[in-house]
């Protein structure tokens, strides 16, 4: 006998002796009612804690979907009490697993306003080299063109907190196992892009680049990651945005007594090339009465 209703209905009121009084060895745990209700989805649902976690003694199958289409994920996210979605993603994270986030340099091999993407790929794996395969097989499969790796780290348990940007990535990977998250860019002449500073070591990446966009603005943009910025920060990634609107642009040129913005970049490029520039940037803008906007994301 698979499925038994006085369990069903000992989980939906709380009553755990029952639960365990009426349970044998052929109730299938995975068992879904004519509304596809498991057991750990009614537990969930009304927040049952203890009764919870004794369902995942008998190892359920966590990724079904009801007749809502809902997992039980998605329905312990949506209480209040975020008790039972926190046991959920303590318990996906098995045994000898380890979490590996990818940045890739990539471009796509289809018709696209994008010239490329800086590529976040979280891997949950017990192997590096399986995790490296598994994130490259990923990208491809989105039909993007790899062009380099620029970065991988292994995430501690507790690395990303809940106010962290990337937190949600996070506890996706724990309970997916795979996440693919692209930060791309415009179409931008490569010309018209200039790397101000690059550091890259064990424990960080800086990268600060300068370029124009199509409707000619120009932006300066830095991502740092690695475990030094966690430390400094509090988060493991850090990107932070300067943007100076068309018009800006065009006072800047003119105050500088370049000839355009090709001219801009080529100066940005001389003049800051430290892992400061962006704060060196603000300074000059500030000097010279040019309007900007800076941003973090």
């Amino acid at each position: 006998m698979e499925y038994n209703a006085d369990i069903f209905d000992a989980v939906e009121f709380g009553d755990l002796a029952s639960v365990k009084m009426y349970w044998t060895g052929e109730i299938n745990i995975d068992y879904q009612d004519n509304k596809g209700r498991s057991l750990t989805m009614l537990a969930a649902r009304y927040n049952h804690k203890e009764i919870f976690h004794h369902l995942l003694t008998f190892n359920p199958n966590l990724y079904l979907v009801n007749n809502e289409q809902e997992t039980v994920f998605q329905i312990a996210e949506q209480l209040e009490d975020k008790e039972i979605y926190n046991i959920l993603v303590e318990y996906c994270w098995k045994e000898k697993e380890k979490l590996f986030l990818f940045v890739y340099h990539a471009k796509p091999q289809f018709e696209s306003d994008f010239l490329g993407a800086y590529v976040n790929c979280w891997i949950m794996d017990k192997d590096l080299d399986n995790a490296t395969l598994t994130s490259r097989k990923l990208i491809t499969k989105e039909n993007w063109k790899i062009e380099a790796l620029e970065n991988v780290s292994e995430v501690k348990k507790g690395d990303f907190k809940e106010d962290d940007d990337k937190f949600h990535y996070y506890e996706q990977a724990i309970i997916d196992k795979e996440v693919l998250v692209f930060y791309t860019y415009d179409n931008l002449n490569e010309e018209m892009k200039k790397t101000l500073y690059e550091e890259k070591n064990d424990s960080i990446w800086i990268k600060i680049e300068a370029y124009q966009t199509e409707d000619k603005k120009v932006i300066i943009h830095g991502h740092d990651s690695g475990e030094t910025v966690k430390k400094i920060k509090h988060q493991y990634d850090y990107e932070y945005y300067l943007t100076i609107e068309k018009e800006d642009v065009i006072h800047l040129i003119e105050k500088l007594e370049l000839k355009d913005t090709r001219e801009l970049l080529d100066w940005l490029e001389r003049e800051f090339s430290t892992n400061d520039a962006v704060s060196q940037i603000e300074n000059k803008l500030n000097d010279l009465q040019i309007k900007y906007q800076f941003s973090i994301w």
